[in-house]
């Protein structure tokens, strides 16, 4: 099995994550069920893994079971300015919470904290479908950990950052003008003061099957698209087991 070494500034797409030496997609080898690293970018741990590609089938068939359901809108009670927001939690299976956990548990293990598995539990899945325009504005959440993966995302980059606002765009510095790095698209974390040498936000652009972990209470954002396509994201809280 070949080693799996992130370039954080080049992240590979989810799929390699999943490749067998012949190149091909493996979501059934044992060794395969949990691939995902830690790294700081700032103060706090931060975790970027893949969900299983047949996990990901499964939460899109539960999506587009409760698409339209206004009994599950959760649109009132989340941050995002995103037209439409359900919730699935109910509808997704043990096994892919289970996974979702050992992704957590990575973060934990590396760090030291032995809380143990068990003593974990999700806390709400809720579902993000973005389009043209909608973001989501600073903002962190309740419990321990919180997480976010993409479902889908027809957005393509090169699309994503052609607009006004992105191509071309420079700015002054005292060792000449610095291109200015696209946001449209992208999910920014955020951590204490911009000052010299300390690098203050983490921006990704996400493609199918991504996941992100962090702490809850990590400030984080979402930055709208201008043009076509369609991202599906699904997020949600890790917290101790209640009594």
């Amino acid at each position: 099995m070949k080693e799996n070494v992130l370039d954080f500034d080049n992240p590979p797409k989810n799929n390699e994550m999943w490749m067998t030496e012949d190149g091909q997609l493996s979501a059934n080898d044992p060794s395969l069920e949990t691939r995902g690293d830690m790294f700081s970018p700032f103060g706090p741990p931060v975790y970027y893994g893949g969900i299983r590609p047949d996990l990901i089938d499964h939460v899109s068939d539960c999506i587009e079971q409760r698409r339209g359901s206004e009994e599950h809108d959760v649109g009132g009670m989340l941050a995002g300015r995103v037209e439409e927001q359900i919730l699935i939690e109910d509808l997704v299976s043990d096994e892919c919470k289970e996974h979702i956990l050992d992704h957590v548990m990575t973060i934990i293990q590396n760090c030291s904290l032995g809380i143990p598995k068990e003593h974990l539990e999700i806390d709400g899945l809720w579902v993000n479908v973005a389009n043209n325009a909608e973001f989501n504005p600073i903002h962190s959440h309740d419990g321990l950990f919180s997480f976010v993966f993409y479902t889908k995302n027809t957005v393509k980059y090169e699309d994503a950052i052609d607009n006004k606002y992105d191509t071309n765009k420079e700015a002054p510095t005292a060792a000449g003008p610095r291109q200015v790095s696209p946001m449209a698209g992208h999910i920014e974390l955020h951590y204490g003061e911009t000052q010299f040498l300390n690098w203050s936000t983490y921006n990704h652009f996400p493609i199918q099957g991504d996941l992100l972990v962090f702490p809850s209470w990590l400030r984080h954002s979402v930055y709208p698209f201008y043009c076509g396509g369609e991202r599906i994201s699904v997020a949600g809280n890790i917290r101790f087991k209640q009594q």
